[in-house]
Order: structure tokens, then C-alpha cells, then sequence
């Protein structure tokens, strides 16, 4: 067995021995000795805590992920998280159920603007929902005549959460609305059955666990969201525009080391 020390290894014979710079060469550009690509550590390794958490005692790690800025931002992506999956559920099964059981003019144009979400980069949408709700804005501009603030608030928040999930329930139900049989809804209205208990009794057991799938899935999406959500959640236009020149002076960054490694 060889055991590598440094720029050299030992084979147990007490010989020194250089190591291969032709093979090491190969081993250090797969492995990662750049920032970009993940290095093979141990899962308790001091090195790969120091990579992925800035430090080597777990006691650190600890304090700080429970310092009180940390929780209460924990707190925030939680709850606008369910809230904004609940309000997906409810209008999910509505658009869902007006899609399959109505015919109206421009029917597929808005059945395709469900999918808009999964096809606009989240930052342009997170750029544009600012815009619409912020206080001059098309849509924020007339709540901010009641004295209510859309953008910037914990309301802006959901609302991003809620234009980023939606998709998922709509396309959770919307099979299962078109399979079902209306021959049990019509049999029940005979039998003087209201429309309301024929949608409790008939309808929601089967599309009960279609609506909880989604559920599920919108609301993974909104608590892992991030692009549409960090330009709507700055607490001032100067901060948002702080944190547009910072992500694009990273990108710059990012793009200038790529190309000095792909020279070298």
C-alpha cells in the first residue's frame, strides 16, 4: 500500500518515492483542484466542512445556521412557502376544472401559458413581478392608492411563490378531471343531489390525491426558489439594484476565471 504525503509518497519500504506528475495531473483535473467542481472529501472531514461551511468544528456549523437572522429567514421560506402552495392548490383545481369542462375562445393559448413559469427563467419573471408590483407599478400602483404594498413585503414574496408553482397542480388534475366519468354526476343530479355535494361526494375523492401531489411538488418548488424570489423580497429599490450589480460583477468574475483555467 502506498500512502501519498505531500509531493510524496512511501510504498512501506522506507523508500521515498516521487509521485507521477503525468497521473497526478490527470487525478487533480477530475477531482476538482479548482473551485468549480466538487472535491471528493469525507462527509465529516474537516476539509469538506471548511469547503462547504466555512469552518472545521461542527459546534461552529451549528451557531451558525441557528443564529436568529438564520431562523427568522427560516421562517419566511416556510410560511410564505405553504401559504403560496395552498392559494396553488385552490386555484390549481379551478383552472384545472375550467380548462376540461368549459369551451371558450383563446381555450389552448391560456392552457399554454400554464407552462410559462417552467419556461421563463426564473430571474426575468422575478425582474418583471417587481415591476408590476412595486408602488409605480401597473398592478402595485393601484393597491398603493389603499395604502397597500405589494413588492418588498412578505405579500410580493408569495405572490412570486405562487406564479412559480402553480403549474404543478394545474397539470396534477387536469388528467384526472378529463378521465373522470360525468355519467356518476349526471346520475347524482337525478337523484336531486346539489352541485355542491355532488363536487364533495362525486368529484373531490377522486381528484383528492392528485391535488395533494401537486400540492407536494409546489410546495418543494416554492421553498427551493430563489431567482424570482430575491429581486421581489429586497427591502428597497437600493438594494435591489446593489444586488443586480453584484450578481452580474459574479458573473464576470465566474466567466474570467473559467476562461483563465480553460488557457491553462
Amino acid at each position: 500500500m502506498i500512502f501519498y504525503r505531500g509531493n510524496r509518497c512511501d510504498d512501506g519500504s522506507g523508500k521515498k518515492v516521487k509521485k507521477s506528475k503525468k497521473s497526478n495531473s490527470g487525478l487533480r483535473s477530475f477531482f476538482g483542484c479548482n473551485n468549480y467542481i466538487i472535491k471528493p472529501c469525507c462527509a465529516y472531514s474537516s476539509c469538506r466542512s471548511r469547503y462547504l461551511y466555512g469552518t472545521d468544528e461542527p459546534s461552529e456549523f451549528w451557531e451558525a445556521i441557528t443564529r436568529e437572522r438564520v431562523l427568522a429567514s427560516y421562517k419566511v421560506s416556510f410560511i410564505t412557502a405553504f401559504i403560496a402552495s395552498l392559494i396553488n392548490a385552490v386555484m390549481g383545481v379551478i383552472l384545472a376544472w375550467v380548462l376540461v369542462r368549459y369551451k371558450f375562445p383563446c381555450k389552448r393559448i391560456l392552457d399554454g401559458m400554464i407552462e410559462l413559469p417552467f419556461a421563463l427563467p426564473t430571474a426575468v419573471a422575478g425582474i418583471a413581478l417587481t415591476s408590476l408590483t412595486a408602488d409605480t407599478g401597473l398592478i402595485g400602483g393601484f393597491f398603493a392608492k389603499f395604502g397597500i404594498s405589494i413588492a418588498y413585503t412578505r405579500v410580493g414574496i408569495t405572490v412570486a411563490l405562487v406564479f412559480v408553482g402553480i403549474p404543478f397542480v394545474t397539470r396534477a388534475v387536469q388528467p384526472v378531471l378529463e378521465k373522470l366519468d360525468p355519467v356518476y354526476e349526471e346520475a347524482a343530479g337525478v337523484m336531486g343531489a346539489g352541485r355542491f355535494r355532488i363536487f364533495r361526494k362525486i368529484i373531490l375523492p377522486e381528484i383528492l390525491p392528485s391535488v395533494l401531489t401537486g400540492f407536494g411538488l409546489a410546495f418543494g418548488r416554492c421553498l427551493g426558489e430563489y431567482g424570482s424570489v430575491v429581486f421581489i423580497a429586497a427591502t428597497s429599490r437600493l438594494k435591489q439594484k446593489s444586488l443586480r450589480l453584484s450578481l452580474c460583477r459574479s458573473c464576470r468574475n465566474m466567466t474570467t476565471k473559467v476562461l483563465r483555467q480553460s488557457h491553462l
